[in-house]
């Protein structure tokens, strides 16, 4: 899968490549580099581009394609996913190759 091309924090737009992103005690770490600090908990992140594994406590917006995702809030994913996901929210996606666990509504929008 290819690298993702920039996250948005909360309306602010951070460039970068990689793999694997978490946002972990306000801290967003990218294949285990500290890229940027003092994130809010809860914040709402945009992915433009694909990733391979994802894991926050927010709410988080994938454009490409997602390996697998770990997320507090809510979870849209405009492609598909390859893995499983794990949302404290709702989940949206084009199509999953794991298994998927919400706590709010689940919708497939490749049927």
């Amino acid at each position: 899968m290819s690298n993702f091309c920039s996250i948005v924090i909360n309306g602010k737009t951070i460039k970068c490549s990689g793999n694997n992103m978490a946002v972990i005690d306000g801290n967003i770490i990218v294949d285990g580099k500290v890229i940027s600090s003092n994130i809010p908990n809860n914040a709402k992140i945009v992915i433009n581009g694909d990733v391979d594994k994802l894991e926050c406590d927010g709410f988080v917006e994938v454009y490409g394609n997602a390996g697998s995702i770990h997320c507090g809030g809510s979870c849209t994913v405009s492609k598909d996913i390859y893995g499983s996901i794990k949302a404290g929210g709702s989940v949206k996606y084009g199509k999953v190759s794991g298994d998927i666990c919400a706590g709010g509504n689940v919708k497939c929008r490749n049927k």
